[in-house]
């Protein structure tokens, strides 16, 4: 189940379908759909079935105003968005280790040209008075077998800490009649929450338009907060499989990471040339002026 699957059922045939569908799109707020689901609105003929499209675009209205995503919300159910940032803190540690080592390579390189220089010198003095005394003079600091060791200013090791996203699940084929026979029927409401978070826990997309359904006949709030909950961890878990199957997971998480990378790479810039923008822009040729020299040469 994803996105456009529920796009296609929207236009079926059957109101009842079209129905389900929208039911579906409302109790997760998929605001992907928001514009193609008012188009079809508009479109409707049959009564019931626009009733719950609109229903259901009110919701999404609201979860857009809200910043809703369900990307988004997948990235924090199941712990991706805490994997980038410990990537994105990896990267960054691998670049200060490599701009530490090129300064300690370059600052190493020039401690070693004035000690040769220094070395020489008192070489060439205490040889002189070897000369003059006639006797064997160890040269102080001359180098010693083995090599010299820099010290990274990094501090000590860091500790690694586990940041793995919880790994998708593949949708099972569970046979859920008696959860669902217990939510559509029992009068306990306490019996029917249960029977709610079963439904998540078995991971089997054919309880979604259960779920939804369910969401519009049920009266108590507490229930139905359980089973929007419930209808949006399976279209999540749905969603997270199929991406980590056709390869559009590592593409978001590479292309969000490249995102934070940058902003981090703004933020946290000193550069003058950003800071005074204004500046250059107030300091350059007036627009029009530009444009008039530009017509004279068409000319």
């Amino acid at each position: 189940m994803n996105p456009q699957q529920l796009l296609d059922a929207l236009h079926y045939p059957t109101p009842e379908t079209r129905r389900i569908s929208a039911c579906i799109i409302g109790v997760v707020e998929e605001t992907s759909l928001l514009i193609a689901l008012h188009e079809k609105y508009t479109q409707e003929t049959d009564a019931p079935t626009q009733k719950i499209m609109l229903w259901a675009g009110k919701r999404l209205i609201a979860a857009e105003k809200r910043g809703y995503k369900t990307l988004d919300e997948i990235f924090r159910h199941f712990g991706i968005d805490r994997e980038l940032e410990h990537r994105q803190t990896e990267e960054e540690i691998r670049l200060l280790e490599q701009m530490n080592a090129e300064l300690e390579n370059e600052l190493i390189g020039k401690e070693s040209k004035a000690k040769q220089k220094q070395l020489l010198l008192t070489a060439g003095v205490l040889l002189l008075q070897a000369q003059q005394s006639g006797g064997i003079v160890a040269i102080p600091g001359a180098p010693i077998s083995g090599a010299e060791i820099a010290s990274s200013n990094l501090g000590p090791v860091r500790q690694q800490i586990s940041r793995e996203r919880t790994p998708p699940l593949r949708p099972s084929n569970t046979d859920i009649s008696v959860w669902v026979k217990r939510l559509q029927n029992d009068t306990d409401s306490q019996m029917r929450i249960a029977s709610v978070r079963e439904l998540a826990l078995q991971n089997n997309i054919k309880a979604l338009p259960i779920l939804a359904t369910q969401y519009l006949k049920e009266s108590n709030a507490t229930v139905k907060e359980e089973i929007e909950r419930a209808a949006k961890i399976l279209y999540w878990s749905a969603i997270y499989w199929q991406m980590s199957q056709d390869g559009s997971l590592e593409k978001e998480i590479n292309e969000r990471l490249t995102i934070m990378m940058a902003e981090t790479s703004f933020v946290d810039s000193t550069s003058e040339n950003g800071a005074d923008a204004h500046e250059v822009i107030n300091n350059n040729e007036d627009i029009s002026e530009i444009l008039r020299r530009v017509e004279a040469k068409r000319r």
